[in-house]
Order: C-alpha cells, then structure tokens, then sequence
C-alpha cells in the first residue's frame, strides 16, 4: 500500500514539471522555417547540378610572378618586398603667380629702390645702401610669380642695372687696396668697417661668394690698423751707431741694439740705470735694423720705421764730410 502512495506522488510531480518546459519548448518548434523566394527556388536545382571549373595545374604555373598583385576579392595585393611605410614624393606645386596690380607696384617699387640703392653707394652711406639692397632682393626673390610678360621684362633690366652685389664689393675692395697703397690707414679702416656691413647684409649664398675676398681685405685691414697704431707710439730716436761689430740706436734714452725692445721713455732729470729702466712699450715693439737716418722695427708682424732725428744727422753729416781746404 505504501509503495504504491509513493509512485503516485511521484508521477504527479513529474506530469507538473514536463508541462512548463514542454511550454517553453514549444514556440522554437512551433516557429516556421523562412521560405525561399521563387527566383532563388528555381535557380537552387541548376546550382546544384551545375559543378566548378577544375583545377587546372599547368595554369596556376604559367601565371605571372606579380600576378598577386592584381585586384583579388575587392582587395589590393601589395608588394611584399617594398616598404609600406615608403612615403611618395609629391609633385612640386608650381607658384602661383600674383596679381597683376601686385606685380606693376613691386616692379615700380624695383626701379625705385634701384636709384636710391645706387645713389647712396655713390654718396658712401653704406648704411642706406644695405637697406635698400635688401629690399630690391626681397622683390627680386619673387620673379618666378611675374607672369605678365612685360613686367617680368622690367623686372629682369633691374636685376641687369644692378650687377650683382659681388661687383659692387669688388669695387669696394678695390678702394680698400688703393688706399692703403697711397698710405691712407684710417680710410683703409673706415672702408673695411662699411664694406663689413655691406657683406653681412647679403644673403647667405651672396655672402659665400665673397669669403675669400673678404679674408684677404681683412688681412689688409689688420696691417692699415697696425700702421695707425705704430704711428701713435712715443718713440724717440737722437742717436745711431753703425760699425761692422753691431749697430745701436738711443731710443727712448736707452742704447738699443737689434732684438731689443723699445722701452717707454724715461723722465727728464738723470741718466737711466739698469734698475730704473722703465717698462716695455704695449704692444711690444723690437728693433729690427739699425740703419744711419731710420732705425726699422717690428710691430704686430710688420716692419716699420722711424727716421732719426734731424738734428743728429745735421751733425753726423758734417763730422763725416772732409774738411775743405781754402783756396789761395
């Protein structure tokens, strides 16, 4: 009796748990299957019966080594052996030209700058110069957006008219040699000072073609300075000595002979004694040569002189001239 209490409640438990999920499971067996369109239904039986092209070996071997690279599947093969990261050099741009009212005032502007460029290295205003010439390259940098015919024409005579800036330093340089050749050391020195600036407003491609130029003007503008200097320098000369032994010279109230150095001159009142000489001139000044009216010396690597005094060769030369016998 007992067991059979028990199949009965077990079988009414498992009659209610079937009923939920054979509920749940229901709708998914239910659900239809998606019907085919009639153009898709008539087309599947010749798909089916319709069999691929076969592989054929020889082909595939024939084909070309770079044929990966053709379209595939909408997709572009590339190359395995370039660098995807190789960027491609774009095509220069040409410049787009200016305006045609643009174009006539700069060239006007050209003309002009010109003319006072010119004038002012005719006045020496090296300053004024520059200014301009810096302006008139500015505009000269644009020739390439001319694209009227007859103003790039006018353009091309002002670049003509002014010659280049090397031929005008080239003058410069000129003037600088003549001018210490005739011996005139302070315009040696200004003319370097304005040419300097003249070259350093240039641009950079002008200023290259000048270097050497400029080096050899620099050298003479270092001796002209040197020259000036000397020229200033207290040296005194009252006497020479020459003999086949050794020359001297009193220079500065001191017997100097060659490779001494010149000596700051000694107060008046006493004979100088070795221990109240007084201190070497500075820049250093040595005695080169002595010779009967100059004494030479040597100063910043050039050799300059100074003639003796005029009132010891008055007198050198009458002890060295014989003595004239009166005529009876």
């Amino acid at each position: 009796m007992r067991s059979i209490v028990i199949a009965v409640v077990v079988g009414s438990l498992v009659a209610g748990l079937s009923g939920p999920l054979s509920a749940q499971a229901a709708p998914r067996r239910a659900a239809p299957r998606p019907q085919a369109a009639p153009a898709e239904r008539a087309a599947a039986p010749a798909a089916q019966g319709q069999a691929g092209p076969a592989f054929d070996l020889d082909k595939e071997r024939g084909k070309a080594a770079g044929s990966f690279l053709e379209v595939k599947s909408g997709r572009e093969r590339r190359d395995p052996f370039e660098n995807p990261l190789k960027a491609t050099a774009a095509a220069p741009t040409p410049a787009a030209g200016l305006p045609q009212e643009e174009q006539a005032k700069l060239v006007d502007e050209a003309v002009q700058a010109l003319g006072l460029y010119q004038a002012a290295l005719r006045q020496n205003e090296m300053a004024s110069a520059s200014v301009h010439l810096n302006r008139l390259m500015e505009i000269l940098g644009q020739a390439d957006k001319f694209t009227v015919p007859e103003l790039r024409q006018r353009l091309e005579a002002v670049r003509a008219s002014l010659g280049g800036p090397s031929v005008i330093a080239d003058q410069k340089f000129t003037d600088v040699k003549d001018a210490f050749d005739k011996g005139d050391y302070e315009r040696v020195v200004t003319l370097h000072t304005d040419l300097t600036k003249f070259v350093n407003s240039l641009p950079k491609e002008e200023r290259d073609k000048l270097t050497g130029r400029m080096a050899e003007i620099e050298k003479i503008a270092q001796r002209a300075a040197a020259r000036l200097a000397f020229s200033k320098l207290s040296i005194t000369i009252t006497g020479v000595v020459i003999s086949d032994v050794g020359s001297y010279a009193t220079i500065n109230g001191l017997v100097l002979g060659v490779g001494d150095l010149v000596r700051k001159e000694a107060g008046k009142g006493g004979p100088v004694s070795p221990l109240s000489m007084t201190e070497p001139l500075e820049p250093p000044v040595k005695v080169a040569e002595v010779r009967l009216s100059e004494v030479v010396f040597e100063f910043q690597g050039e050799l300059l002189s100074r003639q003796v005094g005029r009132r010891y060769l008055v007198q050198e030369r009458t002890r060295r001239q014989p003595a004239r016998t009166p005529r009876r």
